[in-house]
C-alpha cells in the first residue's frame, strides 16, 4: 500500500467514524449520513491546509455538503457541524495531520456547533449576550459566527484553539 492509498483509507475510517446517527439528529431526511461520510472521503484535504484561504474553503465545502444532502435535509447548520467534526479528527489523526500540515490552521478551526456546546458558551461570560439556540437545523452562518466569535474569545482566555472547547464541553467536563 502506497502511502497515499494508506491517508485515503485514514480519510475513510475518519469520514465513516466521524458521522454517526447523534450527529444528524433531528436533522430531516434519511440518507444524510451517507451522503455527508461520502463528501467527506472524497474532500481535498490539502485545500483545508492553507491558512490565507482555510475560511473560505470551509465556506464552499459547507455548501458543497450542503447541496449533496437528499432532498428534505437542508440544514445549513448540520452541514456545518459534519465538516467542522471531521475536521477536528483530522487535526487529531496523526497521519493526516503530518501529510497535510494542519499546525497552520488549527488556531482557524472552528468549534463543532451542537445544543451541548451553545449552552455551554451561554454560560461563559463572554457569552452572556448571545442570541437564544435556534437548534442546529434553524442555525444560519450569522447566528453561527456569532457563537464562534465566543469561542474564540473563551478559548483565547482558556489559551487553546477554540476547535478543543468541544474536548471540554462534551459530557460537561471540565478543563
Amino acid at each position: 500500500m502506497t502511502s497515499e492509498q494508506f491517508l485515503k483509507q485514514m480519510q475513510r475510517r475518519l469520514s465513516e467514524t466521524t458521522v454517526g446517527p447523534s450527529t444528524l439528529r433531528g436533522q430531516g431526511a434519511g440518507g444524510m449520513i451517507a451522503a455527508a461520510r461520502m463528501h467527506l472521503y472524497t474532500l481535498n484535504l490539502a485545500c483545508f491546509a492553507d491558512p490565507d484561504t482555510f475560511g473560505h474553503q470551509l465556506d464552499l465545502e459547507t455548501a458543497a455538503l450542503l447541496r449533496r444532502f437528499p432532498k428534505g435535509g437542508k440544514s445549513w447548520g448540520g452541514a456545518r457541524k459534519v465538516l467542522n467534526l471531521f475536521l477536528r479528527e483530522v487535526l487529531y489523526n496523526r497521519f493526516i495531520f503530518e501529510a497535510y500540515d494542519f499546525r497552520s490552521v488549527e488556531s482557524l478551526m472552528e468549534v463543532p456547533l451542537d445544543n451541548h456546546v451553545a449552552l455551554r458558551l451561554r454560560k461563559e461570560p463572554e457569552g452572556q449576550r448571545l442570541a437564544r439556540w435556534p437548534r442546529l437545523i434553524r442555525l444560519t452562518p450569522q447566528v453561527s459566527d456569532q457563537y464562534q466569535e465566543v469561542a474564540l474569545a473563551v478559548a483565547e482566555r482558556r489559551k487553546l484553539a477554540r476547535v478543543h472547547l468541544d474536548l471540554i464541553y462534551w459530557r460537561n467536563a471540565d478543563a
